[in-house]
């Protein structure tokens, strides 16, 4: 993931929540510096405190220290460092808490950063070695974890790498935004981060570095298995597939890093991987059990061979016998076939995990990643094969005790014992059915409905939903709210959407309040709360931020607050990294415009320049075609404005990129799996930039070009068995708005009414079936069943079945199919409250969130276009082009047709 989600869980348990904010968290400071001594400056910098001395400290990047610790020695290495520091008059930073340093040392925490407690800002070569040497004798016998990005000085927690001393940018070939360090020419080039350690090319090496890093590098004895595939990895470890030289046999290895991923009971990876070997051990006559062969050290890392089980993931299982997933199945009959199986199927589960309890052993960690499903081919009939893995979180069933680590949603939070197993199963069971189960973790209650609606989807027994309801409840008297208060996240809302008919007039206005209900404009890191990802792009951004949902509750009529804008004028005038439009400074500046503030919408614009001439990324996200389709709204429809050259520049650019044949981050190769194809990410965002500057200037090479644009996105889709177009995502097929078919219909959609291409023609009737996806896990706008409620609505009159095409429907027992019906039908699959007001999940059902791009303001403004005749549900995609004194609208005003385009 290019985003750690679970770090963003530690603090609130309603919201995503940047570690750095923890109500319980002492600060740490360093002894010598309370107060801070003369001749020295202090800085806060989101999760770290800075302290340099006064003299000029202008050594842009070098040879720098990491200094690892444990939760337990946090104090006292921190004040050994600090005191060197004050003497040597070094520059260094710390991350403000302990709770932050078990972030940074977690199972899930980013692997470049896992581990990094202190930096040190040596100005030289000479400087740097006196640090290292003297941290080095006054560290020894620290423990901390290894950084898996620097070389260690000696055996302590003193680590070493070269890059930048502050926070610099720079674009790389395939359009991506990265930290940078100046190269040997002069220029700058990305500060690699990956999680191990490489010599940067061109920087000489200090001879004294030599020994560490030839220690470092060399190879690390005798290892006596070979290994094959990376299964997994996290910042405590890896697991692999591999192969034992003495016998060939094939096995699993499974590496764990010392000081990593402690848990609640104070265990760290090294010390589960040790216990998950003697619980093996026990379990070693327990078919469906893996048999641990040895466990060994090898570079300092624990490594566990096992027993390599045969089987596929129970999720790849699941997702290739799914009614919801796969349409062929989705008949009475085939729901019927599919329940009898997973029913047998989890029978066979919950009889392994009760023959692990005879064995006087708690599994601990129910849940899909750990089941693995063996079916034969010839015979699929047949009971399937089940097997278990990964035991580190098992415990004996005699200790009335649970897990303190858990897969979200599977966890009991007040059972203990063979109970905690029993919960999980229930859960699994659900799962089968619909796996929405993760955002059971915030709200237990809504496995009351989700068991219901199974029950009533795929025809259930009449006591499916009151089982596994039943096996959900919490013990007597366990309930967290005690106080007589609702909960802050409940099931049901102060609208029903499981009603009919619904009142969606009632739905939009309560999605409002639970936004307004969650702002923090007293906040300078976000307005309101969303994805993680508002921590690491712009607070005030397009998607995740500000911006967005200030455009959604506009467009969605749901009128406009002083102080949010004033919130978002400030953040408006900060330094932006980022220029694009969803990520960065032209999203901010679009939204301000629309909302009046047209001066500072232009300022904005004016600062972001710079950036926008070094930008690389040519998509509609973060990129050159976002930047152009502003910079044409902002121009209004006037051939001679300024804007409009720099629109026609832009526009030059991508074309240019579009025919050089490099993958730009999108396509990384020509069909290959894994691609970005789509509206946000991929080429047809360009297409839609492309098809504007036709409109905007009649010149029709532009609908050539954005053709051209559409068709390499075509390229990464494949066919799927019920006739729908995905794009191929590698592991999966994709059909969303931000990478995914769908995004790409819509483009398709608008070029139609320009071109005849038979390309696109023929496409569109499998894109607008993508649109039709029957089970999706997420409720978003960009990666789930609002963006895809949107497309329908959109794409309409290109479905198969449909007027006016005539064609007959090819699947689903309903005849015509409307998608826009059926998605609208099991919203409520996803729906929760936040103070009683209708909310959704973001990410994976983990949190809350109130952003456009997977929360509450997307569900708004999806929800306006198809419910209220609003405009889409993102920007720049009306079907016509509007006159230009309707581009800047009074916020709130009744739209009557399309966005702004």
């Amino acid at each position: 993931m290019s985003v750690d989600w679970s770090i963003y869980t530690l603090v609130d348990p309603v919201f995503f929540e940047t570690p750095a904010r923890s109500a319980t968290e002492e600060h740490l400071v360093p002894s010598r510096f309370a107060p801070l001594p003369d001749g020295w400056r202090h800085r806060a910098a989101r999760i770290w405190d800075m302290y340099t001395p006064e003299r000029p400290h202008d050594v842009e990047q070098g040879w720098k220290i990491h200094v690892s610790a444990t939760y337990d020695n946090a104090e006292r290495v921190l004040d050994t460092v600090a005191e060197h520091c004050l003497r040597a008059r070094v520059a260094f930073k710390h991350l403000r808490g302990r709770h932050l340093l078990d972030a940074m040392n977690s199972k899930y925490a980013p692997r470049p950063a896992g581990g990094k407690f202190i930096a040190v800002y040596p100005r030289d070569d000479a400087e740097f070695a006196r640090c290292a040497q003297a941290l080095d004798r006054r560290l020894a016998g620290s423990e901390g974890p290894y950084i898996l990005t620097d070389c260690r000085w000696g055996d302590g927690p003193v680590h070493f790498r070269y890059g930048a001393f502050r926070e610099r940018w720079c674009w790389t070939d395939d359009g991506a935004l990265v930290l940078a360090r100046t190269g040997a020419d002069g220029r700058l080039v990305p500060d690699q981060r990956r999680p191990t350690f490489t010599l940067p090319e061109g920087v000489p090496v200090p001879e004294f570095l030599r020994p560490h890093i030839e220690r470092r590098t060399a190879p690390s004895g005798d290892f006596g298995y070979e290994v094959k595939e990376a299964l997994h990895f996290s910042n405590a470890g890896g697991v692999y597939a591999a192969v034992r030289r003495a016998d060939g046999r094939r096995v699993v290895l499974k590496e764990a890093r010392p000081h990593t991923g402690r848990d609640g009971a104070g265990l760290d990876a090294a010390a589960r991987l040790a216990h998950e070997k003697r619980v093996l051990d026990r379990l070693h006559s327990v078919p469906g059990v893996p048999e641990a062969y040895e466990l060994f050290d090898f570079g300092g890392h624990g490594m566990l061979a096992m027993e390599h089980l045969d089987g596929v993931p129970l999720q790849r299982w699941m997702v290739r016998h799914h009614p919801l997933v796969n349409w062929t199945a989705y008949s009475p009959e085939g729901l019927r076939d599919y329940a009898r199986r997973a029913e047998a199927l989890h029978a066979a589960v919950a009889a392994l995990v009760r023959r692990v309890h005879a064995e006087g052993v708690v599994f601990g960690d129910v849940h899909p990643g750990n089941v693995l499903v063996g079916e034969d081919p010839a015979a699929p009939e047949e009971a399937p094969e089940v097997r278990l893995v990964d035991f580190e979180m098992a415990f004996p069933s005699a200790e009335a005790t649970r897990p303190t680590l858990g897969y979200p949603g599977f966890t009991a939070r007040h059972k203990t014992g063979t109970a905690v197993d029993e919960h999980a199963l229930a859960v699994l069971r659900l799962w089968l059915y619909l796996p929405l189960v993760t955002s059971l973790g915030i709200c237990p209650d809504k496995a009351a409905a989700l068991a219901a609606e199974a029950a009533r989807q795929f025809d259930l027994p009449a006591d499916f939903a009151a089982t596994v309801t039943s096996c959900l409840a919490e013990p007597s008297g366990e309930r967290t709210e005690r106080t007589g208060a609702p909960p802050l996240v409940g099931a049901v809302g102060d609208v029903r959407l499981d009603a009919s008919p619904v009142d969606w007039a009632a739905v939009r206005a309560s999605l409002a309040r639970a936004v307004h209900a969650t702002a923090t404009p007293d906040r300078d890191d976000r307005l309101f709360p969303g994805d993680p990802r508002q921590f690491n792009e712009a607070p005030g951004a397009f998607a995740h931020g500000a911006a967005g949902v200030l455009w959604a509750l506009s467009v969605a009529g749901a009128g406009r607050e002083p102080a949010y804008e004033d919130w978002l004028l400030r953040s408006a005038r900060a330094d932006h990294v980022r220029p694009g439009f969803y990520d960065g400074a032209h999203g901010v500046a679009h939204v301000l415009d629309h909302l009046g503030h047209h001066d500072e919408a232009r300022e904005l614009i004016d600062r972001a320049r710079g950036g926008v001439e070094e930008m690389t990324d040519v998509s509609l996200y973060a990129g050159l075609a976002g930047v152009g389709l502003n910079l044409l709204h902002l121009a209004a429809g006037d051939p001679g404005h300024a804007l409009l050259k720099e629109a026609r520049e832009l526009a030059g650019r991508v074309i240019g990129a579009l025919g050089d044949g490099r993958p730009h981050g999108i396509d990384r190769a020509r069909g290959e799996a894994g691609t970005h194809g789509g509206l946000l990410r991929g080429w047809s965002g360009v297409g839609l930039f492309l098809l504007r500057m036709h409109e905007a200037t009649d010149e029709d090479a532009y609908v050539r070009h954005a053709v051209r644009a559409v068709h390499r996105d075509l390229d990464l889709c494949v066919l799927r068995e019920e006739g729908a177009l995905h794009v191929d995502g590698g592991f999966r097929s994709l059909p969303y708005l931000e990478i995914g078919s769908v995004g790409v219909g819509l483009v398709a959609d608008l070029l139609s009414d320009v071109t005849d291409d038979a390309r696109i023609l023929e496409a569109l009737p499998g894109l607008a079936l993508a649109t039709r996806s029957p089970l999706t896990v997420e409720s978003q706008l960009f990666s789930g069943r609002a963006g895809l409620l949107a497309a329908a609505h959109a794409l309409r009159r290109h479905l198969p079945g449909h007027p006016p095409t005539g064609r007959p429907n090819r699947v689903g027992p309903v005849d015509p199919v409307d998608p826009v019906a059926e998605h609208l039908g099991r919203l409520h699959w996803h729906a929760l409250s936040h103070r009683g007001h209708l909310a959704f999940p973001g990410h994976g059902g983990l949190r809350l969130s109130m952003d456009l791009a997977t929360g509450n303001a997307g569900v708004l403004a999806a929800l306006s276009y198809v419910t209220d005749d609003g405009p889409p549900p993102l920007p720049f995609l009306a079907h016509h082009r509007l006159p230009a004194d309707n581009l800047r609208r009074s916020p709130g005003e009744r739209f009557e047709g399309g966005d702004t385009a």
